[in-house]
């Protein structure tokens, strides 16, 4: 065992430990999950080298934890959210030199969010520490290295990593079926939750000044802040009518990507980097994608040639719904940058350097 590995349970997880298994031996990597989602929505692998800390009934989970971080060569952090983690490298700060930080987007930007009491105070403080002494700090998205030399301090190394998606492309191609969409009005998805990050407000303004009666807006407001998905509704049906179109129902991978696939224009409105698996999904089914400019997800795909457009810079109708055939190239470029065999390029750097 060399390599441990922390990370929450979401959709990126179990494709992830299986992508490393499949790719690297077994035996030199251990994967503790801490938290996240329940087996019951997202599944985890039943390897020899994954264990599951959940509550106090994964205590001896949690004693394996901190003794295989002692030993480890490297520890990977895959994203850094749980306090009781941060407490322990705070303690142990010899720990930190071998810690390699993945940025999943939250665990950097809680540094923006407002800490009202005296302990988020200080977890805030303590995790600034540790994070400026962590050895390495891996993201494909340069702008968010910067973000966390500015904002945490960090000294360690700048390392490119990538995800594989968290299905492969013949399922997706299986589940969507012909990717072209057949729809007879436009039809444009705004957001990927039901969080204030996503600009539902300054977007829907924006459509319905420009959309001129003609585009039917849906909005994926499923999980997250269901206050503010009841105020999000309000106002999209305040706007467009009938044409607006809220996705409040939790769906399966397979039903996603048949409404991702029935849209034409994909909006991701954030200032920071987040909902990318919708955006390289929205690559893959050849949609028009408008990012913010704000966000480094923005710089980061123009810099690989990727055709994404600002909402900010939309004066007509024509500049909203014009298709240019630069977006159809975006899914060979996706295929490329996205491979496994990048990925693993990627990753084989971090593990055996």
């Amino acid at each position: 065992m060399k390599y441990i590995h922390t990370i929450i349970n979401n959709g990126y997880t179990a494709p992830y430990i299986e992508f490393v298994n499949r790719n690297f031996s077994e035996n030199e990597h251990v994967f503790y999950i801490i938290r996240g989602l329940r087996d019951e929505k997202c599944p985890i692998p039943d390897h020899s080298n994954v264990f599951r800390i959940y509550s106090g009934k994964t205590l001896l989970n949690s004693f394996g934890l901190i003794c295989d971080i002692f030993r480890a060569k490297k520890i990977i952090l895959h994203g850094i959210f749980h306090k009781y983690l941060i407490l322990l490298l705070f303690i142990f700060p010899f720990l930190t030199k071998k810690c390699n930080w993945v940025i999943w987007g939250g665990d950097l930007y809680d540094y923006l969010s407002e800490k009202k009491g005296l302990k988020d105070k200080i977890i805030e403080k303590i995790k600034s520490i540790v994070l400026s002494r962590v050895g390495a700090i891996l993201t494909d998205v340069k702008g968010d290295y910067e973000f966390a030399k500015k904002w945490y301090h960090v000294t360690g190394v700048h390392k490119r990593v990538l995800y594989t998606m968290p299905h492969d492309f013949d399922s997706i191609e299986k589940y969507i079926g012909d990717v072209s969409t057949t729809n007879d009005t436009i039809s444009i998805c705004v957001g990927n939750s039901a969080t204030d990050t996503n600009n539902h407000f300054e977007v829907f303004d924006i459509l319905s000044k420009y959309g001129e009666g003609k585009v039917s807006v849906f909005a994926i407001l499923s999980y997250g802040d269901m206050e503010y998905a009841q105020k999000v509704t309000a106002y999209g049906h305040k706007l467009f009518g009938e044409n607006f179109r809220p996705i409040t129902s939790y769906m399966a991978y397979e039903e996603y990507c048949q409404i991702m696939n029935s849209m034409d224009i994909l909006v991701y409105d954030h200032s920071r980097q987040q909902a990318e698996h919708n955006i390289l999904l929205g690559f893959f089914l050849q949609k028009k994608i408008f990012i913010n400019a704000e966000s480094p997800l923005f710089e980061y795909y123009k810099e690989k040639e990727c055709e994404v457009f600002n909402l900010r810079e939309v004066t007509s109708y024509n500049d909203l719904v014009h298709l240019t055939s630069e977006i159809k190239v975006n899914k060979d470029k996706f295929m490329i940058f996205q491979s496994e065999k990048r990925v693993k390029e990627l990753w084989n750097n971090i593990f055996n350097l």
